[in-house]
């Protein structure tokens, strides 16, 4: 807004006998330009941080991400010794054919009769587990994942900070470039009437420079409305006013990426969140297939168990008041046959890990364009801006010439305020632009994966303090 208010100062300079209308014109401006309050400027890095501590979707990738971790966790604790208390109660009555020796070998069985408790401790320790070996990988996967969705959602946040930011400068510099124009043609209109009085204009001046005045009236409103939108939606998303907001430096100098596209790609290649995610994916997909070979259901694990157990009863040959022993080998489980089950969960797995080899090849193609994009835009954000600056001077040229023209009596109202609403719209133009190169440059990180506050720092210092 600051260049709206520098071309109210240079119409005054320019037209001195319409000085007070000019003055008029230069301090409706200004009081649109100047801060709201004496607190500090508000940056897009105070921005950002208000709106961490507001925003749903980073609140939830914050619990998502601590989720995510618990699954490196559970995968160290997959070849960790497992132990566990057993306590058991019970009635027992059971009869066993024995053999004994004399002098009691006329007894050929053994009954047993009484309830019992009994304790015991058992502890194994896996050896060989290809299922827990691709659960294991699996669950690493998922914690990088939930890591990685975090860094998107990150980013997604700086985005959306800067553009409800820049939208908000947009719609005051809307208000301000209508407000001069509308001033302008008040002001025109004003002359205008003065002269038709004198009998030095026709009437159809004074009605274009008030139709003009009247359609910036309407631009004025329409301005309005997108402000108080805007407002509210930076508002809603940082939780502070939008107050104090910096600007842009009219004498700010845009430059195009210092690397060439194909390094950003490369790049995006390697840092994308969006890749690494469906990486993730792809790894998970594929440990759950492997976990459902013949090979990875094989289990060999070694175990231990030693058990007390008291008994209320009788033997047939004996009483029995408590036994203790232990009990200590290996274990090997190996399916035989599944009923076809396991082999349709192969199948199944297969397909799913195929299929999300096909989805990360996609992804990696759209990250390619989507750089390219962003890229193309930034470059050519900075030939719009030398393009328009070359524009402006040559409008502040036309405009100059119209005003001197008119004096003569050899230009129209119309000419008059057409040159001067060109100069404001230009300026909107490159204010608007200067916005879009941001953007376009927080894109381009932010495709290639490397979008963090940092970015935000370094367009601040375009902006004014």
């Amino acid at each position: 807004m600051r260049a709206y208010s520098q071309y109210g100062a240079r119409l005054t300079a320019a037209r001195p006998m319409r000085s007070i209308g000019a003055i008029r014109l230069t301090a409706c401006i200004l009081c649109l330009s100047a801060p709201l309050s004496a607190s500090p400027a508000q940056t897009l890095t105070n921005a950002l941080q208000a709106a961490l501590q507001n925003d749903l979707d980073w609140l939830g990738a914050q619990e998502g991400a601590t989720a995510a971790a618990e699954s490196d966790e559970q995968a160290k604790a997959l070849f960790r010794p497992k132990a566990r208390l057993v306590a058991r109660a019970g009635f027992t009555d059971f009869t066993a054919r024995v053999t004994l020796p004399a002098p009691v070998q006329d007894i050929d069985r053994l009954h047993i009769s009484g309830s019992s408790l009994a304790g015991s401790v058992q502890i194994a320790q896996p050896l060989i587990d290809g299922e827990a070996s691709a659960e294991k990988r699996r669950l690493r996967a998922a914690a990088r994942s939930g890591e990685a969705e975090r860094g998107e959602v990150r980013q997604k946040i700086i985005l959306k900070v800067a553009s409800a930011y820049f939208a908000v400068l947009s719609a005051r510099d809307t208000i301000a470039a209508a407000e001069a124009l509308k001033q302008a043609a008040e002001r025109e209109a004003r002359a205008a009437q003065a002269r038709f009085d004198a009998g030095r204009a026709r009437i159809t001046d004074v009605r274009e420079a008030q139709a003009e005045a009247y359609r910036a009236a309407a631009q004025l409103v329409s301005a309005q409305i997108e402000n108080s939108t805007s407002t509210a939606r930076f508002e809603a998303m940082t939780g502070s006013k939008a107050v104090n907001l910096q600007t842009f430096r009219d004498d700010a100098a845009l430059y195009p990426p210092l690397e060439p596209q194909a390094y950003w790609q490369d790049l995006a290649q390697r840092s994308s969140y969006r890749i690494a995610i469906q990486n993730y994916q792809l790894d998970s997909a594929v440990a759950y297939a492997d976990s459902l070979g013949w090979l990875s259901r094989m289990k060999l694990e070694a175990s231990g168990t030693y058990e007390v157990r008291d008994v209320s009863g009788r033997t047939s040959i004996a009483s029995i008041d408590r036994y203790s022993g232990y009990m200590a080998g290996v274990q090997l489980t190996m399916p035989i046959y599944s009923g076809g089950a396991l082999e349709s969960r192969q199948r199944q797995a297969q397909a799913l890990a195929r299929r999300a080899q096909r989805q990360l090849e996609s992804v990696r193609q759209d990250v390619r364009l989507e750089v390219g994009r962003a890229y193309t835009q930034w470059t050519g954000s900075v030939q719009q801006a030398e393009a328009l600056r070359l524009s402006l001077d040559a409008a502040l040229l036309r405009e100059k010439a119209a005003l001197t023209s008119h004096e003569l009596g050899m230009r129209t109202q119309a000419d008059v305020l057409a040159a001067i609403a060109q100069v404001i719209q230009i300026r909107f133009e490159l204010q608007t632009l200067f916005r879009q190169y941001m953007i376009n440059r927080l894109a381009l990180y932010a495709a290639a994966g490397k979008l963090h506050e940092e970015q935000l720092t370094e367009i601040e210092k375009y902006m004014t303090d």
